[in-house]
């Protein structure tokens, strides 16, 4: 079973958190948050939230939604960072997981040596 995890952008610094995510209305705001494993909560973007996919790339860097991979199963950034990214040849970007696209992207990404965390 793949663990549960996000990142997302905090609001703040615009620098990645990782950990757990929820989200909740304050004073009539709904907030969104990642709370690392070190216990530090952070407000995030919302639409830079994304879910750990339970695959690693080929170097072993955990991958995530939105992520971008590259045709030797790398990955080489995500769409929030994109740099024209998305539109070179044999890149895919990995969808959500609970997309209809997950099962065709996690396919690409296993022909090209991605493996399962444990």
């Amino acid at each position: 079973m793949r663990p549960i995890k996000f990142r997302g952008k905090t609001l703040d610094t615009n620098k990645w958190i990782f950990g757990y995510y929820f989200h909740q209305l304050d004073d009539g705001i709904n907030a969104h948050y990642i709370i690392s494993k070190e216990g530090i909560e952070r407000i995030v973007a919302p639409e830079t939230v994304c879910q750990f996919t339970g695959l690693k790339d080929k170097k072993l860097k955990m991958m995530y939604e939105y992520d971008i991979l590259d045709g030797d199963g790398i990955i080489i950034g995500n769409i929030h960072e994109d740099n024209g990214l998305q539109k070179e040849g044999s890149n895919i970007v990995i969808p959500e997981i609970t997309s209809k696209n997950w099962i065709a992207a996690y396919k690409k990404a296993m022909e090209r040596g991605c493996k399962h965390s444990k």
